[in-house]
Order: C-alpha cells, then sequence, then structure tokens
C-alpha cells in the first residue's frame, strides 16, 4: 500500500511501462483521477496503439521510474477538489 502520492504515482507509472513494455505500445492519451480516503485510489483510461515502426521513428524509451527526481504539486483548491500536477524533468540518463 501506498503511504504517500508521490510512490503511489511511482507505482502506477511504473505498471504503464511494464504495459508498454509487454504490449509493445505507444501510450499517448492519459485520463487520471485519483482520490484519498483512508488509502489512494486510482482510476485510469490510457489510449495508445502498437508501435508501427514504418510509422514511428522512437528515439528514446521510458525503462524505469524512480522517485528521484519526483515532485508532486497540489495547485489551488476549486471546491474542495486540488489538481495534481507531475512534474518530469528531462535527463539525458535518468539513473544517474
Amino acid at each position: 500500500m501506498a503511504d504517500s502520492i508521490d510512490f503511489f504515482l511511482c507505482q502506477w507509472l511504473a505498471e504503464l511501462v511494464f504495459l508498454k513494455d509487454a504490449s509493445v505500445l505507444l501510450l499517448k492519451y492519459f485520463k487520471v483521477r485519483i482520490e484519498q480516503n483512508t488509502s489512494f485510489q486510482l482510476e485510469d483510461t490510457v489510449f495508445g496503439e502498437e508501435i508501427d515502426p514504418t510509422r514511428y521513428q522512437l528515439t528514446n524509451d521510458v525503462k524505469i521510474v524512480t522517485l528521484h527526481p519526483f515532485k508532486i504539486e497540489k495547485k489551488q483548491e476549486m471546491e474542495g477538489k486540488g489538481d495534481l500536477r507531475y512534474l518530469i524533468p528531462h535527463h539525458e540518463n535518468c539513473t544517474n
């Protein structure tokens, strides 16, 4: 069970990496809803397609998700609900 939103989202992103590798997918669009009561719950819809090398020339591939650097910011609340923004810094080698 994830105790923090950072760890929870890191686990979800790691599942997406596994999904795209296992199914050879190019994931494009995401609709994600997260709620927290006694624990975090996530409902998602992910859109993509099989990777077609004749249509796409992929030069980068995500292989691992780490907690460093990883930052979740809560934006101003509206009507009791907050939006979370996941910031992904660009690194040539994300394992550094």
